[in-house]
């Protein structure tokens, strides 16, 4: 699957250098103020961020902040791309939680040498993911209480749930998106279905300090409790 990157930088130049060194490589979206990538960031999820510190709203460290705050996008790596080359500017950007730093101008080979880095590095880690208690090894397809090792059995299409909900925490998820990721080309599936295997899963991760909430109307929502 290809993968996804949100370019924030406000210079055309520069927007133009980057997405011409990234195409066909990656799929990218821009946004070149602060405002608009805090609004792609609510509504989406990417596999890594390029940032620029100067905007023309923000400083590019509050949308680095703001991500690793977030639980949604707190594993996302971000590669910050300034014209600011002192040391204490890269220490600030790197100290927020920036996983690299490159001054411009820079040279797009060694662009692409980081970013395929930070990715390699980043898929590593998101082979075992956890979220509270529950550690999901997606190699291997088996889940486990993260502080015994004791393993969690769950069915196959309880496993797709858990791994399709995880990787959208904090977001309402309907019914409907639910049955085109886990059961594709079924038509003969319904709400009823998903909500029983919901039920099913619930009972499962019960006490492991993740809640599935329903969201009336809507569908459903992972979100991680601290009972």
């Amino acid at each position: 699957m290809e993968k996804s990157i949100l370019l924030i930088e406000d210079s055309q130049e520069y927007r133009l250098i980057i997405e011409s060194s990234l195409s066909g490589q990656y799929s990218l979206q821009t946004a070149s103020t602060g405002q608009e990538a805090l609004d792609i960031l609510n509504k989406s999820q990417f596999d890594l961020v390029i940032l620029d510190l100067t905007l023309p709203d923000l400083d590019g460290l509050q949308i680095c902040n703001f991500m690793k705050t977030s639980s949604v996008h707190l594993g996302t790596p971000i590669i910050i791309v300034s014209g600011r080359d002192a040391v204490e500017d890269k220490v600030k950007g790197l100290d927020m939680g920036a996983n690299d730093y490159l001054t411009k101008p820079f040279n797009s080979k060694e662009l692409l040498a980081r970013i395929r880095t930070h990715l390699r590095v980043s898929d590593e880690k998101n082979s075992n993911v956890i979220f509270g208690k529950v550690r999901i090894d997606l190699e291997r397809h088996r889940t486990f209480n993260h502080l015994t090792g004791e393993e969690i059995e769950l069915t196959g299409k309880e496993f797709a749930l858990l791994t399709y909900l995880s990787s959208r925490v904090d977001y309402v998820i309907s019914r409907e998106k639910l049955i085109e990721e886990v059961w594709p080309n079924n038509i003969s599936i319904s709400d009823r279905t998903v909500d029983s295997h919901i039920s099913n899963l619930r009972k499962k991760v019960s006490g492991l300090d993740l809640e599935i909430q329903s969201v009336q109307g809507s569908g459903y929502r992972l979100v991680i409790s601290k009972n």
